[in-house]
């Protein structure tokens, strides 16, 4: 089975939901830990810019 708990993605679209519905707090504390798996990762800079852009 592909993905779990600890899967990287789940904090990446956890992040860009909790965006979508004005929680900014949540999307960020999300898409940084996304971005301790991944810090290379450019999208995810930039969606966690545009949270701290709102």
């Amino acid at each position: 089975m592909a993905g779990g708990v600890d899967d990287p993605l789940i904090h990446l679209n956890l992040g860009e939901a909790y965006s979508r519905v004005g929680n900014y707090r949540q999307a960020e504390k999300s898409l940084r830990a996304y971005l301790k798996a991944k810090p290379k990762d450019v999208d995810a800079r930039l969606r966690l810019a545009a949270v701290y852009r709102k």
